[in-house]
């Protein structure tokens, strides 16, 4: 019954899961209580701006009143998708990055040539032929340009690196312990750099700690606790990753400048 009812299956590429703490925690440092949070939109365009420089738009109440806020993506401290906050652990341990069973696939083209583009632009898969059909008939609606296979990859190359690499060292660190894992495509190894290591094992720890941090910060309503628990953590997994610490630095810039600007 449910093979005659669906007839195709879509997936996104993806990078990982979050927990919803991830959207109330942007909507908490842009002024709505996590309870009070109604709606949000990750996406929101920013025209004028890269793609890649977009903006969350979130709606919740305040002191009674409905309120509408938003603020460009890098200026939040939850929105850097390096850090992994609130990232599920079952997705440190998944190698599908572009839903490889899927009808098609649609993604992000984080690619030089297309990031420009402040409206956006998709890599698309296609595996299935009657999709195909309706694509190609559809270019008097749509723009479409082939690219190759390694432009895929190039396009989604950390979000790869990270399931195929990370994974990888992961599965090494599991058995290293005598911890269960999933039997995985990808072998465990350990050969890799030191400063790959210390960088999934830094993610890992960061992305752990968020869900605490979190909680600790509800419980005290002081979203602030939040920030200086995750800070030093946050801080040696960019030191590591230089010169992202540059970027760092500019981010918790805007965001004080955002914080003035909403006062």
């Amino acid at each position: 019954e449910i093979k005659e009812r669906i007839k195709f299956c879509i997936s996104l590429v993806c990078g990982h899961l979050k927990s919803d703490f991830f959207a109330r925690s942007i909507g908490w440092e842009m002024g709505v209580e996590p309870d009070k949070l109604t709606a949000i939109d990750f996406r929101k365009k920013l025209d004028g701006r890269s793609a890649s420089d977009y903006g969350v738009e979130i709606r919740g109440e305040k002191s009674g009143l409905e309120i509408v806020n938003s603020a460009p993506t890098k200026t939040l401290y939850s929105t850097n998708w390096g850090h992994g906050l609130f990232r599920y652990n079952a997705c440190e341990f998944c190698d599908d990055v572009l839903g490889e069973t899927a009808d098609i696939t649609v993604g992000d083209a984080w690619l030089p040539e297309y990031v420009n583009d402040s409206s956006g632009t998709n890599i698309i898969v296609v595996r299935n032929p009657e999709i195909l059909k309706i694509i190609e008939n559809s270019k008097d609606k749509i723009h479409i340009e082939e690219i190759s296979a390694s432009k895929i990859y190039q396009s989604q190359a950390s979000g790869f690196r990270h399931r195929r690499e990370g994974l990888s060292y992961r599965l090494h660190l599991k058995d290293t312990k005598g911890e269960w894992r999933p039997k995985k495509r990808t072998e465990p190894s350990n050969n890799l750099s030191y400063k790959r290591k210390k960088v999934y094992e830094k993610r890992t720890v960061l992305s752990q700690k968020s869900f605490d941090s979190y909680k600790t910060a509800l419980s005290l309503n002081n979203f602030d606790i939040f920030v200086e628990d995750l800070d030093p953590l946050i801080n040696e997994l960019d030191k590591i990753t230089a010169p992202s610490i540059l970027r760092k630095t500019l981010s918790k810039a805007k965001r004080e400048l955002y914080k003035l600007m909403e006062k």
